[in-house]
């Protein structure tokens, strides 16, 4: 067993993620940003960490033939755990939800992020901590219709990455023209 670190995790997701729509936020976008940089279809939310999810809804429900993949942080996750039920009375088949808590030294409160999202109602909600186990199953994860939710308990370094100053409307006006591209391109 080989534990998870988050520079792993988004390797894999990012090599996953095909022309999916990528909503991040948080010490994940950090991470993303540091090591795939700006890429196409990627919202980076930065002003309104807490609303990843409801953002990310959003464009699943409007774009129901596009994946939509949200990457946050389970700080930002604590603070919109409410998002989960509206996600599953939604149900859109095409949403993905990753959860990356940082597991490390300094003890903090356990919150079970796979069980809210099972009570909630997500078709399904797993939890990663090998990257292996991670790397196996990744791609069959995606495959299938959604909503899914993955808490990927990830080891990181001291966090020293730094957010690049974004302004949220030009991330936001940039996507909203690359979804137009994607979902103009996939109707025949």
């Amino acid at each position: 067993m080989s534990p998870l670190h988050l520079a792993q995790a988004i390797d894999l997701i990012h090599s996953h993620s095909g022309n999916a729509v990528i909503v991040c936020s948080g010490h994940p976008l950090a991470f993303w940003l540091d090591q795939q940089g700006q890429t196409p279809g990627m919202l980076p939310v930065v002003d309104c960490e807490n609303d990843t999810l409801p953002l990310a809804l959003g464009i699943a429900l409007s774009s129901p033939r596009l994946k939509v993949i949200v990457l946050q942080s389970n700080e930002s996750m604590k603070a919109s755990l409410s998002s989960l039920a509206t996600v599953s009375h939604s149900f859109p088949t095409n949403l993905f939800h990753f959860v990356c808590n940082v597991v490390s030294e300094v003890p903090s409160p356990a919150f079970d992020f796979v069980a809210a999202a099972q009570a909630a109602g997500y078709a399904e909600s797993r939890q990663f901590g090998d990257v292996e186990l991670f790397a196996s199953e990744i791609s069959s994860f995606l495959a299938s219709g959604g909503p899914k939710f993955a808490c990927l308990n990830t080891v990181t370094p001291i966090f020293k990455h730094q957010l690049p100053y974004f302004l949220f409307r030009d991330s936001f006006s940039l996507v909203k023209e690359e979804i137009s591209a994607l979902t103009q391109n996939a109707h025949p």
